[in-house]
Formats: C-alpha cells, structure tokens, sequence
C-alpha cells in the first residue's frame, strides 16, 4: 500500500469488510486541518490501545481463582483417592462396526479445565503487559486461540452423549430401539447413521478442519501484526515515534514543540498506511471470532436435535419404573421431571423391576449435562458475535475499539469464576458419589478391590477303588489313556486314571490398605489360594506317562 496509489484524503473512502484488506482510505480518523498531537494522539491510540487499570483487576482476580480452584481440587482428588483408571473414549463394537465413543461429562470437563488453563496463562500475560505498558496489539492477536479447548471439548462431548445415549443409535439396546420408534413422539429422536467409518469421521474431520482454521487464522493475525510494527518503524518519522512512545509512558500526549501545527499531507498518508496495518490485526482476529460464533451455533444443533430427546427418553424411562402411579397432572416433560425431583425419588438403593436410585440420579446427571450445554453455547457464541459486530467496521473506522477489548475481556474473566465454580462442582461430586464417579469416567469404587482372576488347565491323576477279580489287566481306553488294574487286595482292586483336566483359580488382589487408605479393616475375610502342579513321569520301556498332582488348598481366617 504505497502512498503513490492513495486516493485525495478527502474521499469518502472505501468501506470496510471482513472480505478483503483494509485499505487505508478508509482511516478516516485521519484527514486533513489536523495537527500533529492529534494525530500522534490517534496513532497511540491505534498502536497501543492501552487498557485500565479495573481490567487488570478483574484479570488478577480471574488468575487467583483459577489457581486456587485446581490447587483446592487436586488436594481434594489426591487426598480421597477418586482418580482410578480414567477413561476418554472407548472402542464398540457392533453388527455395523467399530464405534469410538467419548465419555460426555468427562470430556466436557477436561475441555473446561484446559481452558482455565489456557485462558489462565493468557491473563497472566495481558496483566503483566498492562503493567509494563506494553501494547495490548502485542497479545491481542492470538485471541480466540484459548477457547478451542471449549469448542472441542463441547464438540468431542456432545458426539459421544448422541451416539451412546441416542434411543435410535446402532449401540442402544433392540428395546430401546423399539421404543423410541413406536412411540408417540418418535418424530423427535433422530437415527444416528448405523455406518462406523461415518460416524468416526464426524468426530475426527471437524475438529481437524477446526483446529487448521484456528491455527491458519492465528498465525496470519500474529504474522499481520508484526508487519505493521516493523511498518511503523520504517514509516514514520522517528520525532512521531518519539512522541507515540511519551504518550504510552504517561498515557496521554506529552505538548512538544509544534505540536499545535497543522500535519502536512504526506505525514497523514503515512499514518494511515501504518493505522490500516494495525487494522488488519484485527480483522483477522475478527475472521476467526466469526468461525468460533459458526462453531458455537453448529453446536447448538446437535444440542436441540439429539440432546434435548435424549433427557426427554431418559425422563419417559425413568417415570415408567415408578412402583406408583404418576399424577395425571404429570402429562408434560417439566412436569415429569418436577415430579421426579420432588416426590420421584426411590428410597430404596435397588429395586427389581422398578425405579432405583442408580436410574434416577442418572437421569438427573444427564438432565444437568444438556441443560449446561443448551444454556452455555449459545452465550459462548454470543460473545464473538458482540466483539465483531461493536468493533467492526464502526470503531475500527474511529481508530479507537479500546473498550470492545475491554468488555471482552471483563465477559470472559465472569465466564472464567463461572468456569471454576462448574470444575469445583464436579471434582466435589466425584469425590462423594460412586456412581457419578462411575458415570464421569472415574470407573473405580472406593471400597472396590481390584481382582484378577488366572484359569490355569492341568491334567491330575485319580485313584479309585472297586471290586474285581484276582487277576490284573493293563490296558488302553479309546482316548489313548492308560489304565492300569492292580491286584485286588481282600476282594478289591485300585484304577490308577489320568483326568483330562482340572481348573485352578488364583486371585492376585493387592491388600486394601495399599489402594484404599480408607477401607474398613475390623472385618472377617477368608483367603483362599490353590495350588495344583501336574507332572508325568515314564512308565517304562514303551514310553507310557502317568500325572502325578499335588493339589493344596489353604484356608486362612483373619480380622
């Protein structure tokens, strides 16, 4: 963009777009009959974009909760023991194929926690930048890179809750198939495509292509950046860029010799070469808030369309196995789920046929899942929507979008004490109930002593005593055994026989006190172990083998 090429200043410009390059025309805040400390006011403005101090406030209080919410959450973890073996996803296989389905709730808090994580760093960053008076250009360009945690993580969540919860998916059971196609309101529960290599690919191929645009974007912003900067130190005269960096010091325009002079014309092309530069940083950064605010709506689809019928089947399920009859007032889907809340709840931990605890507090955790999404992603989506739409092309053409950056990032320290407080729920939830823990992923029980059972097959010889005459008889059976007739001893004989198998059973479980501080220990257990060792030996010059075993069972009895 040479200033050879630049329209007359006093042109309407050309219009600003997300589409192409801002061209420099359209810096109106730059024109003619203005002095030189207006315009060293405007390009502090465009350059550093200085930010106040109650943001860095906010931001300092964001980072301290973050920090003490995992530190107080893993302390909690470690101490109670709940972390078992965790799972992300697991492997189905069906008639259809191999299924790779991801554990909802878990996946949906790990995007969460890695979001506070990623945004925690990004805080970090801008406060320690506002306190040096560093540009706020400098960090500005690689937003929203710290939220793809959150839109993977919801992505990756809701796929797994529609294809392992959905009643016409290929891995519900044939009943619930059946039901949800010859019910009332079927029109509602959308199939789930029975191909595996479809269905896997849905998983994989949006997060790549997400994850590509993201990191393309990013880098182009980052790259836009750093060209304007190096553009402004090669542009401008260096007493501007003097007077630009006293402003940033003091935070307003320090008055300098001329200052009230009016900028010759070739001062104010140059300006807005270097303001349109610093511009395209933002427009880029705008792109990619527009895919973000894409991704938030086609998260909402999956949402409505297969999460919302789900909880409405789940609720259907669960007021089916009450033991009484529902009030006829209960005829809706809220007014099922009251009842449940209310007057619903079993008071008996199972139950044979009818509604037990376990079903209704999964009922409720999968009502909690999709309610968080259904209300979260359309606010996620809202806030770059609102950073896009307040900032361009009406204050990028103002040379000033400071408080567009201001609100953004005081919406996002509010989400930020909203995040903490949902990460501090769940780790307290995971602590307290073993079925949540068993349905979140943390698949071990407290009081759950991990057992490995080893079936070892071995051939044993029996003796067995029967009448017979006096005489003795060796021979073959059809199986190729040998089975030898000793002499009778007062009118009895002994068949020595060679068994085709036995079966050991051996546990290798550890001591509780080992995994499970807390384990009870004033109980009475019995510890059963067996040993069995066959060995065949010759039985002479023909080369015929006999099994002798040795079997030892041992009891002991302990408190």
């Amino acid at each position: 963009m040479s200033a050879d090429t630049m329209s007359d200043l006093d042109g309407p410009g050309k219009p600003l777009s997300l589409l192409h390059p801002v061209d420099p025309s359209s810096m109106l805040f730059l024109h003619r009959n203005q002095t030189q400390s207006e315009l060293v006011h405007a390009l502090y403005i465009v350059m550093y974009a200085p930010t106040s101090r109650t943001l860095r406030n906010w931001l300092l209080a964001s980072e301290f909760e973050v920090i003490l919410t995992f530190l107080v959450c893993t302390i909690m973890l470690v101490k109670k023991k709940t972390l078992g073996k965790l799972w992300i996803f697991t492997r189905r296989r069906t008639l259809y194929g191999t299924f790779y389905v991801s554990n909802a709730v878990f996946v949906l808090v790990l995007g969460v926690a890695a979001y506070l994580v990623a945004w925690d760093l990004t805080a970090m960053i801008i406060a320690s930048f506002s306190f040096a008076k560093v540009s706020t250009m400098e960090w500005w360009w690689i937003i929203p890179l710290p939220w793809w945690p959150l839109v993977v993580g919801a992505y990756v969540s809701i796929h797994g809750f529609a294809v392992g919860c959905s009643p016409r998916s290929p891995l519900s059971s044939f009943n619930a198939q059946a039901t949800a196609t010859h019910s009332n309101h079927r029109w509602i529960y959308l199939p789930v495509p029975r191909s595996s290599s479809l269905v896997n690919a849905t998983l994989i191929v949006p997060n790549v292509l997400f994850s590509i645009s993201t990191l393309a974007l990013t880098s182009m912003s980052g790259h836009s950046y750093y060209v304007a900067k190096a553009a402004a130190k090669r542009l401008l005269p260096e007493d501007i860029l003097a007077h630009v960096r006293d402003a940033k010091n003091h935070g307003s325009v320090v008055a300098f010799p001329g200052d009230q002079l009016p900028a010759s014309d070739e001062l104010i092309r140059t300006a807005r070469n270097v303001a349109a530069l610093y511009s395209e940083t933002h427009r880029y950064v705008c792109i990619n808030l527009a895919i973000f605010a894409a991704c938030a709506v086609a998260l909402f689809i999956p949402c409505v369309v297969y999460g919302l019928p789900n909880i409405v089947s789940l609720v259907d399920h669960a007021c089916s196995r009450h033991p009484e009859p529902l009030p006829p007032s209960c005829n809706s889907f809220f007014k099922k789920l009251y009842f449940l809340l209310t007057e619903g709840k079993p008071r008996t931990e199972a139950s044979a046929g009818h509604l037990d605890i376990s079903t209704w507090k999964m009922t409720i955790l999968a009502v909690i899942y999709i309610s968080i999404l259904v209300v979260c992603v359309p606010a996620f989506g809202w806030l770059p929507m609102y950073i896009i739409c307040a900032s361009f092309p009406s204050r990028v053409s103002a040379g000033d979008f400071r408080n567009q950056i201001s609100n953004a990032v005081l919406a996002v320290s509010v989400i930020t004490i909203l995040s903490c407080s949902f990460v501090a729920i769940f780790c307290t939830v995971a602590t307290l109930d073993p079925l949540f823990r068993a349905a979140i992923g943390l698949n071990i029980i407290r009081n759950q002593i991990p057992i490995d059972i080893t079936v070892q097959h071995h051939r044993s010889m029996v003796e067995e005593t029967h009448p017979s005459p006096a005489y003795v008889i060796t021979n073959t059976n059809n199986n190729g055994e040998a089975q030898l007739e000793m002499h009778k001893l007062e009118g009895y004989h002994r068949t020595i026989e060679l068994k085709s198998s036995s079966t050991t059973l051996k546990s290798n479980a550890k001591s509780p006190l080992e995994e499970f501080p807390d384990y009870p220990v004033h109980h009475h257990e019995i510890h059963v172990s067996t040993d069995v060792e066959a060995q065949r030996d010759s039985m002479g010059s023909e080369g015929e083998k006999d099994d002798r075993g040795r079997a030892k069972v041992a009891f002991e009895r302990g408190s």
